[in-house]
């Protein structure tokens, strides 16, 4: 039996220590299938207006933009080796039912990143029955999956962190800063008002976001709040030491990578949510709280004179979510298929 690896990197996780991908590293597969090529080219646009028919022609055909041609990659894998299991590490974008005709003993698994209301119709429910196992990254929605699958066939093994290279650093003195980072599933609309209000209570402190220039047209003009995109891990991992607060207004909170990244920097951590999926960390390690203005900023007064490392959050994530745990985790699920 060999356990396969397929998957890419999103853009946004080229280059940096964020991202699923890096399990190729950690999860000691016995194969990779590099999709790297067929996802960049599948969601770019295209304005030629015959490649455009090409596209479609092929998107009815196959379901995507382009020829999924590592799938031919794992079928020639599956009949060297008719007991291989495939892990795909981001189904959401490269599942196919092409795939249900792999040889009989080999293994189909997903990683699925979203919610289940992303897969909540015919289409992925079909799907979801196709597939021999799924692991999830939130452990809160295990059960909805096991009822559309109708097997006993899903797990949670949460996301990875690399913990060696986010972590405390006593060296770097807190300031009085509120930040904010991310894009997925993030409502900056309702963080502008939090903002707002905090400033203006606290003209003293800064407010740092870092997110994509889409996100952060939502927050209104200040002196004090920067808004920073496309910075290095390095920038990154300084604001997470330099921060006195991490504030994070979730749509739904569920595994994102600025959670572990802060959380392992030692990071004094405020969630506000309405849907909170708290797989991860014991509420006694962090905060959450509606998302309410009011019980957000009576939560952020409580907070803010705290400008210290919490270290017991950073030493639960190391023990719990570093790659080398998680990968090892991978591997042994994978292993007793």
């Amino acid at each position: 039996m060999k356990i396969i690896y397929v998957g890419f990197a999103f853009q946004h996780h080229k280059g940096t220590h964020g991202g699923y991908h890096h399990l190729a590293k950690y999860g000691h597969y016995d194969e990779i299938i590099d999709c790297q090529k067929f996802f960049d080219s599948n969601s770019c646009s295209i304005r030629n207006i015959f490649v455009r028919i090409k596209r479609r022609i092929v998107r009815r055909l196959f379901g995507f933009n382009n020829i999924p041609w590592y799938i031919l990659r794992m079928y020639w894998l599956a009949l060297a080796n008719p007991y291989s299991v495939f892990h795909i590490i981001y189904g959401e974008n490269l599942y196919s039912p092409l795939m249900r005709h792999l040889p009989r003993g080999c293994k189909l698994v997903c990683t699925f990143h979203q919610p289940f209301s992303w897969f909540d119709n015919k289409r992925w429910r079909c799907y979801l029955r196709q597939i021999d196992s799924i692991i999830l990254v939130g452990k809160t929605e295990v059960n909805k999956f096991k009822e559309a699958t109708g097997k006993d066939n899903v797990v949670y093994i949460p996301h990875g962190v690399f913990t060696d290279f986010y972590h405390p650093n006593d060296s770097i003195k807190k300031e009085i800063l509120l930040l904010t980072v991310g894009n997925w599933l993030r409502d900056y609309q309702f963080a502008d008002k939090v903002y707002a209000q905090f400033l203006d209570r606290h003209p003293d402190w800064r407010v740092v976001v870092v997110a994509k220039p889409e996100n952060t047209q939502y927050i209104h003009k200040d002196a004090r709040i920067s808004c920073l995109s496309g910075i290095s891990d390095e920038e990154l991992k300084s604001l997470y030491q330099k921060s006195t607060i991490l504030f994070l207004p979730l749509i739904r909170y569920t595994a994102n990578n600025s959670l572990l990244e802060s959380a392992a920097c030692g990071c004094n951590i405020l969630i506000a949510s309405d849907n909170a999926d708290n797989s991860y960390i014991p509420e006694e390690l962090l905060n959450i709280v509606p998302m309410n203005l009011e019980a957000v900023m009576g939560k952020l007064e409580q907070m803010k004179d705290s400008p210290t490392y919490n270290l017991s959050i950073s030493k639960f994530i190391d023990e719990h979510y570093s790659w080398e745990v998680v990968g090892k985790t991978v591997q042994k699920f994978l292993s007793q298929l």
